[in-house]
Formats: structure tokens, sequence, C-alpha cells
């Protein structure tokens, strides 16, 4: 009776098994997307209008690193909010901007998970959204899910210092926070083409900048940021599928 239950227990494991690997392949067939790519390059960006932000510094990443990232189409920039005081929280942000012309085979890394493998702790992680104004005359603004975590650096120079990290992705022209919504976004199922990018804010500052605040800071970046990689940088999705 044992051996009989076993070998019942294994055929259905069995059967899972090929059910699985059956589902992942018409998942992987049926998201199958068409490659599309930038209008204009991320690092050929206006800086002029980003105004009343100032690139203070632009980060280069290794060739080694690259490899890792999984694309060459990145900006990592170091701004200045010149409208705030000099000596004010979130004056300084960091900026960094991925684009992938087809959905990467690896899921994109996040910062809850890389900081963390990094030995540092992860205070807390919340999700919220951020309004910014819309690029075409139908709306007038779109709201965009963040997710920001708050960590705790394990190289910290005092105790008051911590990094606030905000980040969201683009697909398809929408937008997402989770990953894991990201693998199979909506509207690629129905589309030929399908592309990837990161956005992402950090803020290195003392304990006098809440999560609040860094928020704040992310979207008045945003109103700034994403009409210009709207309109002049990330696919032109209904062009494409007119030619």
């Amino acid at each position: 009776m044992k051996k009989q239950y076993l070998s019942v227990i294994l055929l259905i494991i069995a059967i899972l098994g090929i059910v699985c690997i059956k589902i992942s392949i018409l998942q992987k067939s049926a998201y199958k997307s068409k490659p599309i790519f930038l209008r204009k390059s991320l690092s050929e960006l206006d800086e002029k209008k980003l105004l009343p932000y100032k690139v203070m510094l632009k980060h280069d990443i290794p060739e080694d690193m690259l490899a890792v990232l999984g694309t060459e189409e990145y900006i990592h920039w170091t701004l200045e909010d010149t409208e705030l005081p000099i000596d004010e929280s979130g004056r300084y942000i960091s900026l960094f901007v991925t684009f992938y012309s087809n959905y990467p085979e690896r899921p994109p890394q996040v910062a809850e998970v890389t900081y963390s493998v990094a030995g540092n702790k992860i205070l807390r992680v919340r999700n919220s959204t951020i309004t910014v104004p819309n690029w075409n005359q139908f709306e007038s603004s779109t709201q965009i899910p963040v997710r920001e975590i708050t960590v705790e650096l394990a190289d910290r120079i005092t105790t008051i210092d911590n990094q606030i990290i905000t980040y969201f992705f683009v697909s398809n022209g929408e937008y997402y926070c989770d990953r894991k919504e990201v693998r199979y976004p909506r509207g690629r199922k129905d589309s030929r083409y399908g592309y990837l990018s990161k956005v992402e804010f950090s803020f290195r500052d003392s304990k006098e900048m809440v999560s609040e605040q860094s928020l704040e800071r992310v979207e008045k970046l945003c109103r700034v940021l994403i009409p210009i990689l709207r309109s002049e940088h990330w696919p032109d999705l209904e062009k494409a599928g007119n030619q």
C-alpha cells in the first residue's frame, strides 16, 4: 500500500512538473515581443531642460559591471536642486535610469535585495504614488506607483546616516513598482514590441529628512524629468505599431 501511495505521489509530482514546464513555455511564447529602441539615447538628455536641477556629476559604470547591468543605455547622475537652501536635506539627488530594448532574461535588480545582500539593514519598504503632468492633451496628470526603501548603511560614518531609495519601472508606457508585475506587464500580450526602463532616485541624508520629504523631492524631480523621457527618449509604441 505504501509503495502504491508513493508511486501515486511521484506521478502527481511528475505531472505537475510537466504542467509547470508547459505553462512556462506558453508564457514565454505568449509574451515574446520584438525589441524597440530609444528615440534618443539617455546620454543625450538635455541638461538645460532639467532646470531647476543642475547636473553636478556624471558617473560611469565600469565595463565589467555593464555585463551585470545588462545594458549600455543608462544615465547615473548626481543632481542639485538649486531651489533648496544649501544646507537642506534632499538638495542632492542621485538619478539612475536604465533602458532595455526588450525585457531582460533576468529580473531587474531592486534596491531592497541588492542593499540587503551587501550587508545593509532594510529599515522600511513602502509603496506609494506620485503625480506628474501628462504629455498629451487628453489627461492633465498621471499617477505613478513607486517603491521607497529606507536603508541603514553598514559602512555609515555616523549613526544618523541612512539612505532613502525610490524606484519604479516603465514598460510599454505603463508604470509599475513591483518587478513581479513587470515580468508580464499589462499590454505586452497584445503588443509586437516590449521595452523596460527603470528609474531610481536615492538620497543619503541625515535623520532630519523623513520619508514624506523624500517622496516630495522625487515627485518634484519627476514632474520635470518624466515628460522629457516620455516625449524625447522612451520609444513611441504608437508610431512603431503603424510602421
